[in-house]
């Protein structure tokens, strides 16, 4: 006989925004690990390594300083001082999320 279908699925409904004193406490947290994680960083890609020594000068050319990082140091030696400037960026690649909700966002859902 006919064939009973089940339900078709419903969307899920987004869950409403945290609690402010949640998400201004987690605010807070993201915001002091930022600032202890760019000082440990800064304290070990600040300090020139002895490949690098040659290398520091001022830098008014944004991006000048890779080129000169990959011709004159050794692999090692770049991708630390390098990899050590991309990881002092991330968490406030973190922490925008948090500080520009969705819906603030251009091109946002």
């Amino acid at each position: 006989m006919y064939e009973r279908k089940p339900p078709a699925p419903t969307a899920a409904r987004p869950r409403p925004p945290a609690h402010p004193l949640v998400r201004a406490l987690a605010m807070l947290a993201a915001f002091a690990g930022t600032v202890l994680f760019s000082i440990a960083l800064a304290r070990v890609t600040l300090e020139p390594s002895a490949a690098s020594a040659a290398l520091v000068h001022s830098n008014v050319h944004p991006g000048a300083s890779v080129g000169a990082y990959l011709d004159g140091a050794s692999v090692k030696d770049a991708a630390k001082q390098l990899g050590g400037n991309v990881l002092l960026g991330v968490p406030f690649g973190v922490l925008l999320p948090v500080l520009v909700p969705p819906g603030a966002r251009e091109g946002a859902p």
